[in-house]
């Protein structure tokens, strides 16, 4: 055997691996998320953007969808059922997401993530999506995926390219079944 396609073969399986575990979720949104140049961020920094632009969405949606009000008094902000569950971590209003960040050779930190949104607010604008990240951070297209194993496939290969892969604390792996 030739030793020098072992770690080949093992990156290929567990990229397999991975793909096969993120198809088992059925994703609302493929997102491509890229900073532009003047915006310099960590991989840190950016998942916590990536957090925070997914929650404006489901806010701005909770709020279209009577879920969430926006408050009038001193604290401004939003109030309601949808922004008391999400505090609460109640499973109901908490996205499940994957992303893969990486750095393009340039430097500038790229992301691809698959979103699942809640239920009750699975009607988010992708267009409100995008004009989120744009105004803040850069480029980016936000898609329902065409084909959840390309995208699967796609978001897995940073687990042996030099990226990571993150996955939201509702990602629930043990109840994604093989079926």
């Amino acid at each position: 055997m030739n030793l020098s396609v072992i770690p080949t073969r093992v990156n290929d399986e567990v990229r397999a691996g991975w793909a096969e575990l993120l198809c088992r979720q059925p994703w609302d949104w493929f997102a491509t998320l890229t900073y532009r140049r003047d915006v310099g961020v960590g991989i840190e920094s950016a998942v916590r953007n990536f957090k925070g632009w997914l929650h404006g969405c489901l806010q701005a949606e909770a709020v279209r969808v009577g879920l969430a009000e926006q408050r009038e008094d001193a604290r401004g902000g939003v109030g309601g059922a949808w922004p008391n569950a999400y505090r609460a971590r109640k499973r109901w209003a908490l996205p499940t997401w994957v992303i893969g960040v990486e750095h393009h050779r340039d430097g500038v930190i790229h992301m691809h993530g698959l979103v699942r949104l809640p239920a009750k607010l699975a009607a988010a604008s992708r267009r409100g999506a995008h004009q989120r990240w744009l105004d803040r951070h850069g480029f980016n297209r936000v898609e329902p995926p065409r084909s959840r194993q390309d995208v699967a496939e796609y978001v897995s290969k940073y687990v042996v390219k030099d990226g990571e892969v993150m996955l939201s604390e509702s990602f629930d792996a043990p109840a994604l079944r093989v079926g």
